[in-house]
């Protein structure tokens, strides 16, 4: 969910959330995989619009690795003091029991399937949101652009 989607009134009595059709409950690779997949889209506030950016922007597979490793860590109740410190991931990593490690391949194809999956969805969600000329966003190119993903 975004912070711009998020609306909490002057009082702090009441909170609006708003594109609440695309929140939902998946399983984890999902809901990384769509995280991952927005980098792709470029969305410029002043126009109704966004550029879709080349799979290259994607974070590489050692990010994800990466990613996915803090993921586990912050999951079984460690903090990571600097993301940017690999040998304070790493030992962290190293202190996690073996079930968790065993999964972290798994996790990465599991991420793998909900990039495509989740552009899929913005593509379903695109078009059936296209369709109302009165939305000043142009979602049937975000319904092709989450096709090509």
């Amino acid at each position: 969910i975004w912070t711009g989607n998020i609306l909490v009134t002057k009082d702090r009595e009441d909170i609006y959330i708003l594109d609440y059709e695309v929140l939902n409950c998946n399983f984890p690779g999902y809901d990384i995989g769509k995280l991952l997949l927005e980098v792709l889209y470029l969305r410029d506030p002043a126009k109704p619009t966004h550029t879709f950016l080349t799979f290259d922007h994607l974070p590489s597979r050692a990010d994800t690795i990466d990613f996915l490793k803090s993921y586990f860590i912050a999951a079984h109740g460690d903090t990571i003091k600097d993301v940017d410190d690999d040998n304070e991931i790493n030992q962290l990593w190293d202190s996690l029991p073996e079930k968790n490690k065993n999964r972290l391949e798994e996790m990465v194809a599991e991420v793998d399937v909900g990039i495509m999956m989740a552009g899929y969805y913005s593509a379903l969600l695109g078009m059936w949101i296209g369709k109302n000329e009165n939305i000043p966003y142009d979602f049937l190119k975000f319904a092709d652009d989450g096709l090509s993903a």
